[in-house]
């Protein structure tokens, strides 16, 4: 398959395939991607893999401000275009901002701080004040302190 696609970029990571193609122009580009979606599939035939084309993301990065956007297809049929995907742990965007990742990745450790103070709080729970830790003295040696007093009834 890869000496097909030589002007694009094809990456398989488990069961993800990503096929990343550039180009100047939007009808290139169109033309270069589905003519590799074709040998993909192909390739799957034969290989007695199907590829789903309502699970396939595709994404269009550009700065230009009116550009073609390449109508993509995939056993037959168009494959939408997505404002967001996520590769491998990292979301991309349209505009490549990583916004939406920072925003996912902050949510999580978030989560996880809660989490862990939570757990922290059941094990080690708060005292009355700070600076009160209840200890136990047991012993001669600790007879005449005062929490022991109190605890041994004295």
């Amino acid at each position: 398959m890869g000496s097909y696609l030589k002007s694009r970029s094809v990456t398989a990571f488990a069961d993800d395939l990503l096929l990343i193609s550039t180009g100047v122009e939007g009808t290139v580009v169109e033309t270069e991607v589905n003519q590799a979606l074709e040998i993909i599939t192909n390739w799957g035939r034969l290989n007695k893999l199907n590829f789903a084309p309502q699970k396939t993301q595709t994404m269009l990065f550009t700065k230009k401000m009116k550009f073609h956007t390449p109508r993509l297809n995939m056993n037959g049929q168009p494959l939408l275009y997505c404002e967001s995907m996520k590769i491998l742990g990292l979301t991309l965007d349209r505009n490549l901002s990583f916004m939406k990742h920072i925003a996912q990745v902050s949510k999580r450790a978030v989560n996880l701080y809660k989490l862990i103070s939570r757990t922290a709080r059941a094990k080690f729970p708060t005292f009355p004040y700070p600076g009160y830790y209840p200890y136990h003295i047991r012993g001669s040696g600790g007879a005449n302190h005062p929490v022991c007093s109190q605890c041994m009834g004295r």
